[in-house]
This record gives structure tokens, sequence and C-alpha cells, in this order.
């Protein structure tokens, strides 16, 4: 069967949106390094350059992007960061011409086939794939729906983005990590993609961003001087390295015949998979990058240096942990911690100028953030940040709870666990840590700085992912504090696979051996990962051996359905003016095609509101059930009550959809009235007080 126009459209987009980041993701970190000289960077050569450029570029652009919007407006940003792609191309072109462009190392070659093949991963992984009149997104749209929801609320309403899923007659600003979501909406802006595309396109950035950092970090903290560029090309393929998912995952095959949609889902408390969080959470991720490129920056300092150097340090450092405050509290929670614990070591060992660069560094990143916290004390559906727990896999965690009776004896049995837990969760990079660890405790001479500095990341990491989770829906604050202990894995398995490189087949002992196993495993992992986040709902559509997904139509002819959905939204994005209202059934458990692929305001998009995102649950309880009286009444809801309705909340477009209760009544609003578009499992019906007026839009294009 061929492959469908959406498909293509999705991968021209896509294409052209990655492309399109590189004067927000790129130019301006390498006018900053190029102007301060962070890590030597007028004598550095170009592939350090460019992985400077990135780390830096993640470190400013989220904070000064957000802070130009919310003083001006989104296109001062767009025009600022563009110039600073100008000036970066003045740079770069007198410099060639006085020095021309020396042919790229080996290293810097396979560097860019592994960015290549990266790209095309995400392209293959994430664009809709059309087959017919079926379309089957990614199983990451779980998540990726509701980031194209705030990226369209960021490009539609500037800084602070409204709560794209909640207007009672007035924008709710988001009390949420949205800094990922301004950066998204410059090219999307720019270059007029659909917030979708940009989002999508966004995942590629993110793991150039993580890839830049690897040959920075063994070069300028780990102190590497010898083949940099090998290792580096080593570090970035091991982010294609995951635990022992695979087996787990293979014995719930076996024995339930189901497939996941994910591999991680086998069990809840996971360790997730880079390649994982850079197609699910590529926000967490640029937070990260942004944290480690700040610690880097202030860490590269010498201790001689002079005060302005570490004023120009601090406030660059400052800029970073700003960013990632808006890129994921919970990643910049974690680091935070390791932050003050290695403040507390700088300052026991009478380092008082790195103490004191460290304290500007925070004083900077609360002056800048002042706007972004005053938007987290806006009201919302008030939950705790996080909770104590023990981290422990479903199956020890229910034998706890059948044979131990104590609760602080549980979770001392779960602690106890931990080393289990990780060993299967972790794979090859279990095995790096103990390796590591018995190295350093064997080692007659004291550890060096950056080891000490190694093993506070690790500490800290684990400390906040093995026992404290978020409170909200997922264990988001669990999941992604392991980030930072999984980035000091990677630093410390490179020198490893480094040996196994450089000796060839002669390198063979039984560990080593255990070791290339528990890798091989990982790889292929990750490699069944990427394969089942792709295939999952064509085989939800096509098998029964596919576990259940309610965020999707019902499981007959998903494909079909989905095809339609989005043909009828994009029929309304396309004529719709962009600040319409448009309002579905908010408590129908498939919500998340009209999230991905609608470009307009709802005055409820999901259940509650999504007040977790900003707003007051109580204030959205009228409307939703207003609204949800509209599509779920087990009786005939007549046009003029609906129409009234809208004109009650504001609503300029109602969308009924084939799952709605309403649909099989046939004297309802759905079949009564003429709608603006049709699809089988889709009809939007203009109303009320702007009804006319968008009548008229469709009818001139009929």
């Amino acid at each position: 069967m061929h492959i469908g126009q959406f498909t293509v459209r999705d991968l021209l987009g896509c294409s052209a949106a990655i492309v399109a980041f590189a004067p927000f993701l790129l130019a301006p970190g390498f006018c900053v390094g190029h102007f301060c000289n962070i890590f030597g960077f007028r004598t550095a050569r170009w592939p350090e350059r460019i992985a400077a450029s990135l780390a830096l570029s993640f470190a400013i652009t989220p904070i000064s992007a957000t802070l130009i919007a919310r003083f001006s407006s989104l296109s001062t940003a767009l025009a600022i960061c563009l110039a600073s792609f100008a000036l970066a191309a003045v740079i770069i072109a007198r410099e060639l011409q006085h020095t021309g462009l020396t042919p790229p190392s080996r290293s810097t070659k396979v560097a860019l086939w592994l960015c290549g093949i990266w790209i095309v991963l995400v392209l293959v992984s994430v664009v809709d794939v059309q087959l017919g009149t079926r379309i089957y997104p990614t199983a990451a749209t779980f998540d990726l729906s509701l980031r194209t929801a705030v990226t369209d609320a960021a490009l539609r309403t500037g800084v602070p983005p409204a709560n794209p899923m909640f207007f009672p007659g007035h924008a709710i600003a988001m009390r949420y990590y949205y800094y990922w979501y301004v950066v998204c909406a410059l090219p999307a802006k720019l270059c007029g993609f659909s917030p979708r595309i940009a989002t999508l396109a966004s995942i590629a950035w993110g793991g150039f961003g993580i890839a830049a950092l690897i040959p920075l970090y063994l070069k300028h903290f780990c102190g590497e001087r010898s083949q940099v560029g090998r290792k580096s090309v080593i570090g970035i393929a091991l982010l294609a390295v995951t635990g022992l998912d695979l087996i787990p995952t293979l014995r719930i095959f076996l024995s339930e015949h189901t497939i996941l949609p994910d591999m991680e889902w086998w069990d809840w408390a996971q360790v997730t998979s880079w390649f994982d969080s850079m197609i699910w959470v590529p926000h967490h991720i640029a937070a990260l990058v942004a944290l480690l490129a700040g610690f880097l920056v202030l860490w590269d300092v010498p201790e001689d240096a002079p005060r302005s150097q570490r004023v120009k340090a601090a406030i660059i450092a400052g800029l970073a942990f700003a960013s990632a405050a808006g890129l994921s509290v919970y990643v910049t929670f974690t680091v935070g911690l390791f932050l003050i614990i290695w403040a507390i070591i700088l300052l026991r060992s009478h380092l008082l100028g790195e103490f004191l660069m460290f304290l500007g560094t925070g004083l900077v990143t609360v002056i800048v953030s002042l706007g972004y916290l005053h938007d987290l004390r806006q009201p919302g559906l008030g939950v705790g940040f996080a909770a104590f727990y023990v981290r422990a896999l479903a199956s020890i965690q229910q034998w706890g709870d059948a044979h131990i009776h104590s609760l602080w004896l549980e979770n001392l049995f779960l602690a106890a666990m931990l080393p289990v837990y990780y060993f299967l969760e972790l794979g090859f990079f279990a095995l790096v840590a103990i390796a590591k660890g018995w190295k350093m405790f064997r080692r007659e001479r004291p550890l060096e700085k950056w080891e000490w500095a190694c093993v506070t990341m690790l500490g800290s990491s684990a400390l906040v992912g093995s026992f404290m989770m978020s409170t909200t829906g997922n264990n988001d604050l669990g999941y992604r504090a392991l980030l930072l202990g999984q980035f000091v894995l990677i630093l410390w398995a490179v020198p490893i696979v480094f040996r196994w490189t450089a000796a060839g087949g002669s390198y063979r002992t039984r560990w080593t051996l255990l070791a290339q196993t528990f890798l091989a495993f990982g790889v292929l992992g990750t490699a069944y990962q990427l394969t089942v986040l792709r295939t999952f709902i064509y085989l939800n559509d096509q098998t029964s051996y596919t576990d259940e997904a309610p965020w999707l139509p019902e499981p007959d002819a998903i494909g079909w359905q989905l095809y339609y959905i989005r043909s009828g939204f994009e029929k309304l994005n396309s004529r719709l003016p962009k600040d319409a209202i448009v309002q579905y059934n908010p408590v129908n458990p498939a919500y998340v095609p009209s999230l991905l692929y609608s470009w307009h305001q709802t005055v409820a998009g999901v259940g509650a509101c999504g007040t977790g995102f900003g707003g007051d649950p109580f204030e959205c309880l009228p409307y939703q059930s207003k609204i949800v009286a509209l599509f779920g009444s087990r009786t005939s809801v007549k046009f003029d009550d609906a129409d009234a309705v809208c004109k009650d909340l504001k609503i300029d477009v109602l969308i009924a959809q084939r799952t709605d209760r309403m649909w099989a009544l046939r004297k309802s609003w759905v079949w009564t009235e003429r709608p603006v578009v049709s699809t089988p499992v889709f009809r939007a019906f203009a109303c009320g007080n702007r009804r006319e007026e968008i009548e008229r839009r469709f009818a001139a294009e009929r």
C-alpha cells in the first residue's frame, strides 16, 4: 500500500523544522562562546566549537527568549535570535576567509554520521505513517499531544502561555515548566510550521544537546587529552544502550501474550533509556543539558582567574540554571541538590573563590527567574511536589506488601533490594558502576576533584530517584532524577569501551564478556523499544497482542478513525481564526488526537480542565458540567440548547466525534444541523456569538 500525503508532509515539515531550529539552539551559543571565550572557544577546533555552541545555546536561549517575550513579544525574541544567527554567520565567514576549512577527522565524520542516523530515527519514529485511509502515529503521542498543545499556546498567546485546556472567559496563565515550548514556538513562528511539527522536530535537538555535552565533559571535566574525538564518538554511541529491560518485556509477551506501548512500562518504577527520554520528554533532556553546561562553565574557571572571568562565568551559569528551572523542575531539583552539596564541599575545602562564584550564580538564577516563579504561584490543582517512597520492582513491592506488615520494615527490605533493581534496570551501566567503584576503593591515591564531583552527582541522583517520588499522576521526579546519574555512568563507561576497541579481540576476561553481553542486550533493548513505539498503534489496530491504549479511539479501526480525525482538524485549522475557541468532549478517554491535531484554545480540554497546568479546579466544574452534558447526555440535546451553551461559554466551534454518546442519537444536534466540517468520525459546528462569521469562512471555500 502506498505511503500517503500525511506521511510525506510530516517528513518534509519535520526535516525543514529541524534545520529551522539552528538560529535558536546553535547561533546564540556560538556568539556567547566566541565573545566570552568559553571553553577556549576562539582557539578550539570546529567540532568542539559546534558542541560548545549547542550546549551554551541550551543554557541561554530558553531563559533569554522567555524574558524577551515576557517583556516585549515573541516576535522580538525571534528577531534577536535571528540577529545572533546573522552575527554568527559573519564571524564564521570572516574566520574561514582567513584560515580556510580543514578536512574533518575520522571521528568527526563518524559523529556526523551518528547525527544523520539520529535524524532519520527521529523522523521515522515520530511522523504519522499513512497507509491509504489509515494513519498510525507513534505511541509517544500520549505525551507529545500535551507538548503540542503547550507549543500552540506559546505561539498564540506569548509568555506566559495561556493554559490551552481551560478558558473560563479569560486566559489563564500556565503554572508549568513551559520554556521548551517557547523555544519550539520560535521556528514555528519563523517558518509557519504547525505546533505539532515544531514539537516533533525539537526531539532531534534534544539528542544533539546531550551528545554535545559528552566531548565537552570528557575534555574539560574528566581531563581527557588523547584521542578525545574517538572517545567522544564512543560516548555518543553509548546513548543507544539501555538496561536489561528486554528480558522482562519478553517474559511478559511469552506469558501474557501482550505487547506494551513502551518497553519501559514493564515496571512502573522505570529507569528510562536515553532514546525513550529524548522522544517522550525532550524538555527534561534539555534541562539536563542546560544544567550540566552551566556547571561546566563554572568548573572550567581556573582557581587563579581574575574577578571579571568569575563574574562572567557566574552570569552565564545563572542563565543556564534559570533556563533549566523553566525546562524541568524535576531535573533541576535533583541537580540543585548536587550543586548545594558541591558548594558545601567547596566551602569546607576552603575554596572560597569558587564558593562565592556558585553563590553569585544562584543570585543571578533567582533574579532572572522572578517572573517564572510568579507564574508558579498562580492558582492550580494543588498537589505537593514530592513524597517519600522506596523505589522497587512491582513484584518485589507486592511481595513486601503481602508478607511484611510493618511499614518501616518493608521500606528497609525494599531499600536492601535496590541493588537488584538497579542491576536489572541499568544492565551494562550497573557493571560500569561496580567496576569504577571497585577501582576507586582499591586505589591508594585519593580521588581527583572531578571524580569526587561524579560521585556526588551519582549519589544525589540515586538519593532522589530511589527515595522520592512526585505526587502527580506519574513519578516524573523519580524517572528524571536518574538522568544525572545516567550521564555520569556514560562518562565512566567511555574509557572501558575505549580499551576494548583499542585492544581488539585480545582483551578478553570473564568480566569483559559479561559486560559486552549486557551491552549487546542494551542495544537490542533500545532497538526493540524504538520498533514498538513506532508500530504499537498499527499492531493495536491489526492484532490482539497489544496492551490497551485508552487514550486512542475505540479499538475497531483505530487507524481509520485517526485518519479522519486528523483530516477534520486540518480543515478546521486552515480556516478558523487563530483566536477561535473550539470544544470537544473533555471527558472522552480518547482525548489525545484532539490535543495533538487542534491548534486552538478550548474551554475545557481534558478532565478537570487541565487545571494542574493553571486555573482553579473549582471554577472548572460548572464549565465542564455544561459541556459534558452536550456530548454525554442519554437524551438528545437540541442545537438551540448547544448554541446557548456556546454563547454562554464563548465557544465558537463544537466538535462531535464517533466516540461521543451524542453521536449515536440521530435527533441530537450532531445530526440535525449542518456541520462546517464533516468526516465519517468527526463533525464540527459553528456556534455561539461568532457563528455567522465562521460559517461564512467555510461557505466561501466550499
